[in-house]
């Protein structure tokens, strides 16, 4: 039998690295997962799918033992899934934990606890295996394509935070799942509309296509590393002590051209206006659970009432089976080309509240929000744009 005895802190970090590999199941990653103990007391974890394929994961976490004991008649390596290994760890109060290991089995106890808590094992695998999966990621980082990396700094001011409103936006319609990283601009578009905000600093001297998911991982890293083929994304948690190596699953990076992008903005005839971002969204909020929440409402219609120029208000309004809500929205109009009154359009408000962070900054934050009444279809007339000048969005102008 082997014996070895983790401290509690050490059991808090796997509990980290067990969270962290939670946030990436939308690869493949095997249940079971590699415990190795290399003899110098050292616990090897590694999470781990199948290696090299699009969707595979491979995770790993290096615990410091308090103590070992190695009877070398009992295997080295054990599987079994983490949570049954931290479900039994945390039922233990004392300071350091016990293992007792056999070949088919792992108890767990404390110093101070006479309850003991065992679990069955999966099989073991054999030695080439395990030598397999422990240098894979290592492996992988002395290839030529790591030497010419592309390195994405996410340290900056609010990139970590926009990456992950913008990732929230992309599950409102879930038809893209990609988000553009390049010297100067993160990018997005999907069946909401087009989205590019301004960075202020540079992440990356390369455009790279993170995927929306990969943002869960951002809390403890400054630093995302992508292969010269982009094939493997790399993360170092340094703080946590954990390394992760995958393979994003497939997807199709979609936007549309400058020229498409242009042709699809308001231009010449048009309607310009300058609004209180901070009115903007309380006015959208009194629509908020007066509709079927399992639907709620995900579209709002924006009316230009005849008598736009004396009122300076824009009505919105919404009809549900048992609800409507009429409500109005201040506004300056700084441009008005477009002459044709009573013109309404459906804006996504579901939608337009994930990118709230990036228009109300504070109580004087302004959006500018330009439209037309000429037909979709045509050119200058099938959007409509929201921008400040951090952020620009055109979404599609749906008519009744």
């Amino acid at each position: 039998m082997t014996k070895f005895t983790i401290t509690q802190d050490q059991i808090e970090r796997l509990q980290k690295f067990s969270e962290y590999i939670g946030k990436l199941n939308f690869l493949s990653i095997n249940d079971k997962k590699l415990f190795y103990l290399s003899g110098n007391k050292k616990l090897e974890i590694f999470a781990y799918g199948e290696e090299g394929s699009a969707g595979s994961v491979q995770g790993e976490i290096i615990l410091d033992l308090f103590d070992e004991i190695i009877d070398k008649s009992t295997t080295s390596n054990f599987n079994i899934t983490l949570d049954d290994f931290l479900i039994a760890a945390n039922k233990i109060k004392d300071k350091e934990i016990l293992f007792n290991l056999t070949n088919d089995s792992l108890t767990v106890t404390g110093p101070n606890t006479k309850s003991k808590f065992t679990r069955k094992l999966f099989s073991h695998k054999d030695q080439a295996e395990v030598t397999e999966i422990r240098d894979f990621i290592e492996t992988q980082l002395k290839l030529p394509e790591f030497s010419n990396a592309s390195k994405i700094d996410i340290d900056i001011t609010n990139i970590k935070e926009n990456l992950a409103h913008l990732a929230s936006l992309t599950k409102v319609y879930n038809m893209g799942k990609l988000i553009e990283i390049s010297e100067t601009n993160l990018k997005f578009a999907d069946n909401f509309g087009i989205v590019s905000q301004t960075l202020t600093a540079k992440p990356t001297t390369n455009t790279v296509h993170l995927h929306r998911d990969l943002t869960g991982l951002f809390k403890h890293i400054n630093i995302i590393t992508l292969s010269s083929d982009k094939k493997f994304w790399f993360f170092d948690l340094k703080g946590l002590g954990i390394r992760i190596l995958l393979v994003a699953p497939t997807e199709s990076w979609m936007y549309p051209s400058d020229s498409e992008v242009d042709s699809f903005s308001p231009k010449n005839t048009l309607i310009k206006l300058e609004i209180n971002a901070r009115k903007f969204y309380q006015v959208l909020s009194d629509f908020d659970s007066m509709f079927n929440t399992d639907w709620e409402y995900s579209q709002v219609t924006m009316k230009t009432p005849v008598d736009f120029d004396v009122l300076k208000e824009l009505e919105l309004n919404w009809i549900g089976t048992l609800s409507e809500v009429n409500t109005f929205l201040p506004v300056t109009i700084l441009e008005r080309t477009d002459i044709n009154s009573n013109f309404d359009f459906i804006v996504p408000t579901k939608a337009l509240k994930e990118i709230r962070p990036f228009f109300e900054k504070d109580e004087n934050s302004v959006i500018y929000l330009e439209y037309s009444s000429i037909p979709v279809g045509q050119s200058h007339g099938g959007g409509v744009k929201l921008y400040n000048n951090e952020i620009e969005v055109i979404i599609p102008k749906m008519t009744l």
